[in-house]
């Protein structure tokens, strides 16, 4: 099962290392440009994943706080299958989100969140 929320970037800095398992899609808009990105995290390892149709489920997924992970990890297992992701590290995903935290009320930015717990 997974649990959706949407968090602030300095929410998810204290959450983000201790969790084992979840997908989150950064959208922020500033003033000259957008920043988007998903990422799945599992353990110790992080993939920035670039796949319409798994962005296409998460907005479709987005308007529920709850519900069966199959869907949302068929979509991820597709895109890493695919390879369309990149590697990185927590350090860079930190990164972002502390500058995003810093920008204020100049970015508007919105973060899905969805951790997946066993039940």
């Amino acid at each position: 099962m997974f649990f959706q929320q949407a968090l602030t970037p300095k929410a998810l800095l204290r959450t983000l290392p201790h969790i084992s398992e979840c997908f989150l899609l950064i959208q922020s808009h500033f003033q000259e440009k957008n920043y988007q990105v998903a990422v799945y995290k599992y353990e110790n390892e992080y993939f920035i994943l670039r796949d319409e149709l798994l962005l296409e489920t998460i907005n479709r997924l987005s308007f529920r706080p709850r519900g069966d992970e199959a869907e949302i990890l068929a979509a991820i297992e597709e895109a890493l299958d695919a390879n369309h992701y990149l590697m990185t590290e927590e350090k860079c995903l930190l990164l972002d989100l502390r500058t995003i935290d810093k920008m204020g009320e100049q970015a508007q930015t919105k973060i899905n969140y969805f951790e997946f717990v066993d039940l």
